[in-house]
C-alpha cells in the first residue's frame, strides 16, 4: 500500500475494484461513490466552513453523458452495490425484526431506510427528512423528467436548494381543502445522485440555474460521445464479491457509534479542523477566492464563478468523508479532527471537479433567455464578441452600422453593444449631436485592419 494515496484509500482501492467489472469514465464513480459515502455517514458528522456555519457532508452529483453506451445507471448501481448495499440490508433487517416483535398488526413501524427512490414527491421527501435525523439520499438514474418538473416548478427548486446547506428548515403545507401543516426538519440532510442524458441538458439548461444557486451546488460530471468505448459482452467478471468494501462502509456506522435499532435516533458529533489543515485550507481557498472574484465580474464567468466557490467550501467536505472512510478502511479509529493530509486530499478533488467544470463551461452551449452563446473556460464573454466584430469586419473591408452587427453575431444585442466595444482594441469614439462612431484599428495575424461602425440613425 502507497504511502501516500491518489484521492483517498479507500477511494482509490474502489477506482482499481470497479476497473475489473465496469467501463466507466473515472469522474462519474469519484463522484458517485463520495455522494454514496456521505449518505452513509449522514447527519451523524459536521464540520464549519471556515466561518462560522456549520457545513454537513452532503454531496449533491449530477452525471451527463450519453444515455445507455455511457453506463451511468450500470454505475449508479454497481458502486450502490459495493458501498450501500450491506447497510440497506441491515436496516432492512432491524425494520422488519421490529415489525415481527410488535404485538399488534396495526402498529406502524418507522422504516430505517435512507435511500428515496426518482418516484418520490418533493412532500413525501420533506416529511421523510422530518422522521429521518440520520437524512436521505434521493437517487435518479434517469433525471431530466425530474429536473425539467423542477424548472417548472420554481417553488419547490427554491426548497430543494435550501435543503443543500444542512440548516433548519421549515415548510407550511397546504392541502387542496385549504388545511395543511407545519413541517419543521432541525438536522436536514440531503445527498443527490442524479443523471441525465447530453439531450436534456444541452436544450434545458440555462445560465440562470447556475447563478441561481441550484446547479453550482452539484458536482457536473460531463462526459462527450467521442471519449466513450463500445459496450463489449461478457468482457469483464461479473462475479463480484464485494463485501470487503460493504463491511467498510458497516465499520464507518460502527466507528460512530451506530445503534441500528434506533437508527435515527442520535446527536451529531462536530469534526474539528487542525491547525495545520486549517493554514492549507487557508492558503488554498484565498488563491481560488482572488480567482473567482475576478471572474465573477464578467458575464460569462459568474455561474462558473459561483460553481468554483461551492467547490472551494466542499473541499472540507470530501476532506472529511475521505478521512472517515480511511479509518475504517485501515480499522482505525476515527478521532474527529480533520488533519492536513486529508485536507490535501479535499482539495485535490475539489480541483478535480473544478477542471471538470471548467470542461462543462467550455465544451456546453447553454440557453440565456433568447441568445445561446459558448461559455469560455475562464474567458469574458464580451470579450469573445470582440474578438468575432474584429474577424467580421476584417472580412468586410467597409463601415457597418449596430443593425449589421448585432444580426450578424450571435449573441451581440443593442443592450451589451457598449460593452463588447470596451474590449475590442484600439478604438477611438468620436461623438456628435447624431451620432457615435466607433474606429476599430487590430492587428492580428498579420492583418491589418481598419473599419468603423456607425449609430443606426447616421444611415438614411
Amino acid at each position: 500500500m502507497n504511502n501516500k494515496p491518489n484521492f483517498s484509500y479507500f477511494i482509490d482501492a474502489l477506482l482499481r475494484e470497479s476497473s475489473k467489472h465496469i467501463d466507466v469514465a473515472e469522474p462519474i464513480i469519484i463522484s458517485t461513490a463520495l455522494s454514496f459515502m456521505s449518505s452513509v455517514i449522514g447527519s451523524r458528522v459536521y464540520t464549519m466552513d471556515g466561518a462560522t456555519n456549520k457545513l454537513g457532508l452532503n454531496v449533491w452529483t449530477l452525471i451527463v453523458a450519453p444515455s445507455t453506451i455511457s453506463s451511468k445507471s450500470t454505475t449508479i448501481k454497481f458502486l450502490r452495490k459495493i458501498i450501500i448495499e450491506k447497510v440497506e440490508k441491515k436496516l432492512l433487517e432491524m425494520t422488519i425484526e421490529a415489525k415481527n416483535k410488535s404485538q399488534t398488526k396495526e402498529t406502524k413501524i418507522a422504516s430505517n431506510r435512507f435511500v428515496l427512490g426518482a418516484g418520490s414527491s418533493f412532500q413525501g421527501m420533506i416529511k421523510f427528512l422530518e422522521n429521518s435525523n440520520h437524512g436521505a439520499l434521493l437517487l435518479i438514474d434517469e433525471a431530466s423528467e425530474f429536473l425539467t418538473k423542477l424548472n417548472k416548478n420554481q417553488e419547490t427548486k427554491a426548497s430543494i436548494t435550501a435543503l443543500y446547506d444542512c440548516e433548519p428548515y421549515s415548510k407550511d403545507i397546504v392541502g387542496v381543502h385549504g388545511m395543511g401543516e407545519s413541517i419543521v426538519i432541525l438536522n436536514p440532510f440531503l445527498s443527490i445522485i442524479a443523471a441525465t442524458n447530453e439531450e436534456w441538458f444541452r436544450s434545458d439548461v440555462k445560465i440562470s440555474d447556475f447563478l441561481s444557486g441550484f446547479l453550482n451546488r452539484f458536482n457536473i460530471i460531463k462526459i462527450p460521445l467521442e471519449s466513450l468505448t463500445p459496450l463489449q459482452a461478457f468482457h469483464y467478471d461479473y462475479s463480484l464479491d464485494p463485501s470487503i468494501f460493504q463491511n467498510i462502509s458497516l465499520e464507518v456506522l460502527n466507528q460512530l457509534d451506530v445503534d441500528f435499532k434506533s437508527f435515527h435516533t442520535f446527536d451529531p458529533k462536530e469534526c474539528c479542523i487542525s491547525d495545520d489543515a486549517k493554514n492549507v485550507y487557508k492558503s488554498w481557498f484565498n488563491m481560488k477566492s482572488v480567482e473567482m472574484l475576478e471572474n465573477a465580474k464578467l458575464c460569462s464567468g459568474q455561474g462558473l464563478s459561483a460553481s468554483v466557490m461551492r467547490q472551494a467550501t466542499s473541499a472540507i467536505k470530501y476532506a472529511v468523508i475521505c478521512q472517515i472512510y480511511d479509518c475504517a478502511f485501515k480499522q482505525k479509529k476515527f478521532d474527529f479532527i480533520l488533519n492536513k493530509t486529508y485536507m490535501e486530499i479535499g482539495i485535490k478533488l475539489a480541483d478535480y471537479f473544478i477542471n471538470s467544470l471548467h470542461n462543462t463551461f467550455n465544451e456546453e452551449t447553454l440557453q440565456n433567455t433568447s441568445n445561446s452563446f459558448k461559455m469560455g473556460s475562464f474567458k469574458n464573454f464580451h470579450e469573445q464578441l470582440a474578438e468575432k466584430v474584429h474577424t467580421y469586419l476584417a472580412k468586410s473591408h467597409e463601415p457597418k452600422t449596430k443593425s449589421d452587427l448585432t444580426n450578424a453575431i450571435r449573441g451581440l444585442t443593442a443592450s451589451n453593444f457598449e460593452q463588447v466595444m470596451a474590449y475590442a482594441q484600439y478604438v477611438e469614439v468620436k461623438k456628435n449631436k447624431r451620432c457615435s462612431v466607433y474606429s476599430i484599428v487590430s492587428e492580428k495575424k498579420g492583418l491589418f485592419v481598419e473599419s468603423s461602425i456607425w449609430d443606426d440613425e447616421t444611415i438614411s
